[in-house]
């Protein structure tokens, strides 16, 4: 397997890196029964900021989604924070009450997934699954909720799935 270098976003530090913060599990937090992976369905070269606008103009309050992946002009994949995990997003109508939304930034109904995307969505997957106790079985595509393709044709969400369950199994 290929070793991954992870860039966490401005707000991130070598301490906090794929952590929600302990404000996400402060006493009364919601609780989490699902986490919905998504792809922007845009160029692999959006920020954060275009993605904003781009839910700011479709009525959202900012960012729909709680974490973003994003792969650099080197490849390498960086973590985004969206909408911090204690509200509720705008990513998944009729669940956003009770999930987190993970979106990958690309077009992956029209682009092959990259490798290194995958192992770094399934890191995060993984991570948040056990910071909430879930399951690798509560992580569904945006596709298993709602009419549409995302997170695109070419993420097979059995094989995320499986990845995320490989590393929840191990110490």
């Amino acid at each position: 397997m290929m070793a991954l270098r992870l860039l966490p976003d401005r707000r991130a530090s070598a301490s906090n890196f794929f952590r929600p913060g302990p404000a996400c599990y402060a006493p009364g937090m919601r609780v989490i029964r699902q986490i919905v992976l998504h792809h922007t369905a845009t160029a692999a070269t959006a920020t954060l900021d275009d993605i904003r606008r781009m839910h700011v103009a479709r009525g959202f309050r900012d960012v729909g989604y709680h974490y973003l992946l994003r792969r650099d002009h080197l490849g390498l994949v960086e973590q985004l924070h969206g909408r911090p995990v204690e509200q509720a997003g705008a990513h998944a109508k009729g669940h956003n009450a009770y999930s987190i939304g993970v979106s990958m930034v690309g077009n992956y109904d029209n682009n092959p997934l990259p490798g290194t995307m995958l192992d770094a969505a399934a890191s995060l997957l993984a991570y948040l699954c056990d910071a909430h106790d879930l399951p690798a079985s509560a992580v569904v595509g945006h596709r298993e909720l709602a009419a549409t393709a995302c997170p695109g044709r070419y993420v097979d969400m059995d094989l995320v799935r499986e990845r995320v369950a490989e590393l929840l199994e191990k110490p």
